[in-house]
């Protein structure tokens, strides 16, 4: 079992409060403490989960990019570095106060910037009389906006520069000004050795090489022929790879904010007819809100040091490991010999666009049969009691995230139930022996 990882939060807070004084802040007077708190907790929170497997990472992995303010020790970045680089270069500007576009946050990478539009969040509850069961706003405001604060922070620190420091779309180089005092800041506290000197900055512009999840980056040449058929396959996944992206972005917000309160229910659809068939929803102000809850499958799939990977690192090697794994559960239940991620962000793409049932059921089936294989492979290997309870654990945690039917037990239900018990069994043997197997 990992030890559970204990960040550095005088490091986390150092940082923030001269990162948070320096950038261009458009927010009420009175809420400015609230969200650099949100910050420090966002970081302090991300450290707390990817920890445990990654408490330091090689800067060669990390897509270094030269012109972070902290500076490698020995070829190595703790974690907390590793985020708090991201920050400090990818956002330097947060703007509370208008809407975006229709949407209720955006990050903008060429602009380095976050906006999160609360009037678009109240209009998005006020229409909500859609729902199979209309939420209490007083329930979903206070966790809401951090929810979603959470997860544009988290679209700026998966976002990979190369180039200068220079924000590309920085009017009037104010926001080159705010990273070199940033710097200079820093230069005056405790950890002013770990800094990098100003003379070392590229006097150039940021260019966006990614964001999100990505299978382009740290290819060499040797495995760039390699990895070709991961970007021709999944190229043709559109807004649906998109989405995958999304939900795993959003997943990840909703465990930084601990929203575990249930805002509503959504009817699945069939022949577009609302079904007895539904899925509890947690982020109701959230537009991927009637697919989020797989987030939380995938990231359970791969499990937690895979997620880091794929949402932080190069996701190629890791897609295709993925691919191959499930292939076989992917072609049963989606009939077709295409790539399991293919399957997956295509039925996202048309799960938004039509709530049909019978892709929710695919998407269900296609998570508990590759979760049975996972399983299988673990029990049939060295393991814990402790292993088995948190997998035990785990599956409560996917279970509510899954469709459900009152009058039914639904073909994904009854598989997971049947992890479960044998699950429990092995936890009963284990116990009895005190042996790991």
């Amino acid at each position: 079992m990992n030890i559970e990882y204990n960040p550095d939060k005088d490091k986390i807070n150092v940082f923030v409060d001269i990162y948070f004084d320096s950038i261009k802040v458009d927010v009420p007077e009175d809420k400015k403490d609230i969200v650099k708190n949100i910050i420090k907790k966002d970081i302090y929170r991300r450290c707390k989960i990817y920890g445990s497997e990654y408490p330091r990472i090689r800067a060669n992995k990390d897509n270094y990019n030269p012109n972070y303010l902290i500076k490698p020790e020995n070829g190595y970045l703790t974690i907390e570095e590793f985020f708090l680089n991201r920050l400090m270069f990818n956002l330097r500007e947060i703007d509370l106060t208008g809407a975006l576009e229709g949407n209720g946050g955006e990050y903008v990478s060429n602009n380095k910037s976050l906006g999160i539009g609360l009037a678009v969040l109240k209009k998005i509850y006020d229409e909500s009389n859609t729902l199979k069961q209309k939420p209490n706003f007083d329930t979903i405001k206070s966790k809401g906006i951090s929810k979603t604060i959470h997860h544009e922070i988290g679209h700026a620190l998966k976002t990979v520069f190369e180039g200068g420091f220079k924000a590309p779309l920085g009017q009037g180089r104010e926001q080159d000004e705010m990273y070199i005092n940033m710097l200079r800041k820093l230069k005056q506290t405790k950890y002013s050795n770990r800094i990098i000197e100003e003379a070392s900055l590229i006097n150039d512009d940021s260019i966006v090489r990614t964001t999100g999840i990505n299978v382009n980056i740290n290819f060499n040449n040797k495995n760039e022929k390699k990895y070709n058929y991961i970007r021709s396959n999944y190229s043709i996944c559109g807004d649906g790879y998109t989405f995958l992206d999304e939900i795993l972005n959003e997943d990840e917000a909703l465990e930084l904010t601990n929203c575990n309160e249930i805002h509503s229910s959504y009817a699945e659809k069939s022949n577009n007819q609302p079904t007895d068939n539904y899925i509890n929803i947690y982020n109701y102000t959230s537009g991927y809100r009637c697919f989020t809850g797989y987030g939380r499958c995938i990231r359970s799939l791969l499990g937690k040091k895979a997620s880091f990977v794929l949402q932080y690192g190069s996701a190629g090697a890791l897609l295709k490991k993925f691919d191959e794994e499930y292939q076989n559960v992917s072609k049963e239940v989606f009939g077709n010999d295409k790539l399991p991620i293919v399957n997956i962000s295509n039925s996202l793409y048309y799960i938004k666009k039509t709530k049909d049932v019978e892709l929710y059921r695919r998407m269900d089936l296609f998570v508990a049969k590759a979760y049975e294989q996972k399983i299988n492979k673990m029990l049939n290997g060295l393991h814990t009691k402790e292993d088995i309870a948190s997998y035990l654990e785990d599956i409560e945690t996917i279970l509510s995230r899954m469709t459900k039917n009152d009058n039914m037990e639904l073909e994904h239900i009854t598989i997971f139930n049947n992890i479960k018990e044998r699950l429990e069994e092995d936890y009963s043997r284990l116990n009895s022996s005190g042996m790991s197997i």
